[in-house]
C-alpha cells in the first residue's frame, strides 16, 4: 500500500511546491485585472487538483474489506496487534538485529502518532472530513439538494500534505525498513516552480494590455 499511496503524495508535493511558489510571487508583484483574472483561474484550478488528490490519500473506508489505498486504511492496519507483531518479527530476520526490530516499532509508533492529528473534531480532522464531501458530492455525484460544501483552503491542504508526509516516512521505514524521506521531493518541485513561476510572473507583472503594441516593417500610412 505504501507504494501506491507514495506516487499520489508526490503529486500532492508537486501541486502544493506550485501554489506556494505562484502565491509568495503574486504577493510581491502588482497585476492587471486581466492577468489578475487569469491567474486566479489557474490557482483555483491547481487549488481543486491538490484538494482532490489530498481527498484521495485521506479517503476514510467505510468498510473493513474494502480495497481502498488510503493513509487511514494503512493507519487501522498499522493498529492491529497481528501486524504490528507481523513487521517487527520480518524486521528481526530480514533486517538482521534487534536494533532494527526495535527501530519498526518505534517507527509503527511515529507514524499513528502522526495520524492522531487528524482524529475527528480536530481542526486538520474537519478539513479532511471537508475534502471528502466535496469529492463525493461535488465531483462524483450531481445532487438535487445543493450540497453546502465549504471550499478548502490553502494552508489546511498544505498541512494534510505534511501529515501525509510525515506518516508514510514512519510507515515506510516500519513496513520496507526503508528511507522514505520526501525531502528531495520537496526540494525538487519548490526549486522547478520558482524557475516556471518567477519569470512567468514577472512579465505578467510588467505587461500592460492598454499599450498597443508597435508594427514592425516601417511607417505606417
Amino acid at each position: 500500500m505504501v507504494w501506491l499511496l507514495r506516487p499520489q503524495t508526490i503529486h500532492a508535493i508537486r501541486l502544493e511546491a506550485s501554489l506556494e511558489e505562484a502565491n509568495r510571487l503574486v504577493r510581491e508583484k502588482g497585476f492587471h485585472a486581466e492577468t489578475a483574472t487569469v491567474l486566479d483561474l489557474v490557482q483555483h484550478a491547481q487549488q481543486f487538483t491538490l484538494a482532490v488528490a489530498v481527498a484521495k490519500i485521506m479517503e476514510r473506508p467505510w468498510r473493513e474489506d474494502t480495497d481502498v489505498a488510503s493513509i487511514p486504511e494503512l493507519a487501522r492496519l498499522l493498529e492491529m496487534r497481528d501486524v504490528r507483531r507481523l513487521l517487527i518479527w520480518t524486521a528481526l530476520k530480514t533486517w538482521s538485529g534487534r536494533s532494527q526490530a526495535r527501530s519498526c516499532g518505534r517507527a509503527i509508533r511515529r507514524a499513528l502518532g502522526v495520524y492522531q492529528q487528524l482524529q475527528s473534531g480536530s481542526e486538520l480532522g474537519e478539513a479532511r472530513n471537508a475534502l471528502q464531501m466535496l469529492r463525493n458530492k461535488e465531483l462524483a455525484h450531481s445532487l438535487w439538494t445543493e450540497a453546502l460544501v465549504p471550499r478548502p483552503r490553502y494552508n489546511d491542504l498544505f498541512a494534510l500534505v505534511d501529515i501525509a508526509q510525515a506518516f508514510l516516512e514512519h510507515a515506510d521505514l516500519a513496513i520496507r525498513g526503508a528511507n522514505g524521506s520526501f525531502d528531495e521531493h520537496d526540494e525538487f518541485f519548490t526549486r522547478l516552480s520558482r524557475d516556471f513561476w518567477t519569470p512567468a510572473l514577472t512579465a505578467a507583472a510588467a505587461y500592460d494590455p492598454h499599450e498597443m503594441p508597435r508594427r514592425s516593417g516601417g511607417p505606417t500610412r
